[in-house]
């Protein structure tokens, strides 16, 4: 920070994509345990099959935690660059 509000849009587009970013990691920890519950209950999933979807939708997590970081990463590169 340079001491002055200049930066001070910038923050906020980081909280809102923060706030939206939770949103979408809240539903994918929830979607695979529903699925894989129900999957094992209702479609006869097995063992194998339960544990790798429920594996896949934290990897989808994963992959949607670090975005934000790639996103900006790439914004302050071509920032250094212009």
């Amino acid at each position: 920070m340079d001491g002055t509000l200049n930066k001070l849009n910038r923050l906020f587009d980081i909280g809102d994509d923060f706030e939206h970013n939770m949103k979408i990691n809240l539903a994918s920890s929830i979607v695979p345990g529903v699925v894989c519950i129900g999957g094992v209950f209702f479609a006869q999933f097995g063992l194998v099959a339960g544990i790798v979807s429920y594996y896949a939708g934290m990897l989808a997590g994963l992959v949607n935690t670090m975005h934000p970081l790639l996103k900006y990463q790439e914004e302050e590169e071509e920032e250094g660059q212009a």
